[in-house]
């Protein structure tokens, strides 16, 4: 029944904040990939190949052809949403675009992946993870951590909140929660929303008109090649938004140790609801480049209740260790150079 209350009361905000003056929005809603529709359920598996680039400065003659062939990865994330928005994960490895069982080479589990990020000092490798669950889970929050690492100028909305808006909407929603445990409570009760008094009329009327957020000098709308887009522009960091669409065109940031520079594609929907870009292309800190292309999107609720994706982890490990164990075997029956055999590890990595 409370999340009935509290779905009331953001449907109200929302209202009061789209027929006010709230038209520019607000850096952490921009990094939730807000065109995308909500997530039904629980669990999203992410299925993508990242490929590191060749080099134009590596000349054939240096490294032999196979320099210009890109060095791929394909990778499968599983995310599980609990209840108290806490994301776990499970990552594996592929070394095959099938990406089956025996070809697995690495797997890792992480029980709390904001917990990972807010203390990881790679900041490629923080960026990464926080961009795919901008577009896997319409979650910024591993962005609000990678911007406040480098830029202190970054808000969060709970920084830049109406106060005055927040304690009347807290106020309606504990109305709400009494007049519903008592219905007589509902004719000696007044609502925040219907003030008898014209001079609290007047101020219920200015605070429901008034910006949700206060006015941000970070986001600016600007023209480009003919397009309206939205400018974010950080003291250390850049992005540019469709205006209509606020989908995310581009992002560049100085971490201190050098630049990241991401471009994303055209936005595709690989299960026929939810939309996320279909290729990123992106300047590592080492100066490598790399392109990641998104190649399947499910989300789903899980049936299973307490322990559901350790339980997944561990059924996964097990696949793998059978799968391992029937590919050294096979070939051991092939061949008698060992350097051939299972080239597979089990080191707990991120990519990078």
């Amino acid at each position: 029944m409370k999340r009935n209350y509290f779905i009331i009361l953001v449907l109200v905000c929302s209202f009061y904040t789209y027929t006010s003056s709230a038209a520019v929005p607000n850096a952490e809603g921009l990094f939730r990939n807000p065109n995308n529709q909500d997530l039904t359920g629980n669990f999203v598996k992410v299925r993508l190949l990242l490929e590191e680039l060749p080099s134009s400065a590596v000349s054939e003659n240096e490294e032999g052809e196979n320099s210009l062939r890109p060095k791929k990865k394909f990778m499968k994330y599983i995310f599980s949403i609990d209840k108290d928005r806490r994301v776990k994960l499970i990552q594996i490895e592929y070394v095959g675009e099938k990406m089956r069982d025996w070809e697995i080479s690495n797997m890792s589990y992480f029980p709390n992946i904001f917990s990972n990020l807010q203390k990881d000092s790679n900041y490629s490798r923080v960026s990464f993870y926080s961009q795919l669950m901008m577009f896997a889970l319409n979650d910024s929050r591993g962005m609000s951590i990678f911007l406040k690492k480098i830029n202190s100028d970054y808000e969060l909305n709970r920084r830049i909140m109406n106060k005055e808006k927040v304690r009347l909407f807290k106020r309606y929603k504990n109305y709400l929660v009494k007049i519903n445990k008592n219905k007589d409570l509902r004719k000696k009760l007044i609502s925040p929303f219907h003030p008898i008094d014209d001079e609290k009329g007047l101020k219920l009327k200015e605070i429901l008109s008034s910006r949700t957020y206060k006015e941000t000098e970070k986001v600016n709308l600007i023209r480009n090649g003919g397009k309206f887009y939205w400018s974010l522009g950080l003291d250390k960091a850049k992005a540019l938004f469709e205006n209509k669409t606020h989908r995310i065109k581009s992002f560049s940031i100085d971490t201190g140790r050098g630049h990241l520079e991401y471009e994303f594609g055209q936005f595709i929907s690989l299960d026929g609801v939810h939309e996320l870009p279909q290729n990123i292309y992106f300047r590592a800190l080492d100066e490598k480049k790399y392109r990641i292309s998104f190649l399947s999107y499910k989300n789903f609720a899980s049936k299973l209740k307490k322990g559901r994706i350790r339980r997944r982890y561990k059924n996964w490990r097990k696949r793998w260790k059978n799968a391992k164990e029937k590919k050294v075997n096979r070939d051991l029956m092939t061949t008698t150079d060992v350097r051939l055999i299972s080239p597979y590890n089990e080191r707990k990595i991120f990519l990078y």
